[in-house]
């Protein structure tokens, strides 16, 4: 735990409270069930868990073209 206060202290979305105790318990249902009750509550765990990934493969393809702009 003392290396969450690290992150804690330069990311604000580690320090919400919920994520944070999703942290510090290793509950690695969190985001998925974060996103299932706020947004898709009547899809599957797939329909959520492909969702999940095709938004994080834009994220990172998004900071990769940047590097690629900023590094030539």
């Amino acid at each position: 735990m003392e290396n969450l206060s690290i992150v804690r202290s330069r990311t604000h979305l580690f320090g919400a409270p919920t994520t944070r105790r999703a942290m510090e318990t290793y509950d690695r249902t969190y985001p998925i069930n974060s996103i299932r009750f706020g947004q898709y509550p009547d899809q599957s765990d797939e329909y959520i868990n492909e969702s999940f990934r095709q938004a994080m493969n834009r994220g990172i393809d998004a900071i990769n073209s940047l590097t690629y702009i900023v590094i030539p």
